[in-house]
């Protein structure tokens, strides 16, 4: 065989496995995605079904119980549909709307855990977790100055007397 026969021969087997290997991680990406998409599919269904099951519970103290057990087994979204539903029944609960607070903050909704925490902070103006997650919020958004007066209501609150 003469060279260009094996250069061409040689390509041409790189460029098969090149094909062979892209559209291999093609398909397997692919599957990836729809496999994923199924889940959060399967997901959202669940936490609407948990959410419908909630809404006829009106025991406050069970409901912050398993909304807590939940938060600990990183089931954030329903953790996050037991605590607002405590908040609904009980409108001036701090526990409430501080564990409201940090679930929606673990689910990466600092904006969301704001409103929250603030409720919270109305509520109980000398709770020093609440503090310490508001600090957490404001810096996700970018509030320096709010993050440092709560961080200072914080220190003020847990300092040692």
């Amino acid at each position: 065989m003469n060279k260009e026969k094996i250069l061409t021969l040689s390509l041409i087997g790189i460029c098969s496995i090149a094909i062979f290997y892209l559209g291999g991680k093609t398909i397997a990406t692919a599957t990836e995605n729809n496999w994923l998409n199924s889940q959060r599919n399967i997901t959202k269904k669940l936490e609407k079904t948990y959410a419908a099951e909630i809404e006829s519970h009106s025991d406050v103290n069970a409901l912050m119980t398993s909304g807590l057990q939940l938060l600990r087994g990183n089931q954030i979204n329903c953790a996050i549909i037991n605590f607002k539903r405590v908040t609904e029944l009980e409108k001036n609960y701090r526990d409430g709307w501080l564990y409201l607070g940090i679930a929606e903050l673990q689910n990466s909704d600092p904006e969301t855990a704001l409103i929250s925490l603030q409720a919270a902070e109305k509520l109980d103006p000398i709770n020093p977790l609440t503090y310490q997650y508001l600090t957490m919020a404001y810096e996700q958004t970018d509030d320096i100055d709010s993050a440092q007066k709560a961080r200072e209501k914080y220190e003020y609150l847990t300092k040692k007397k």
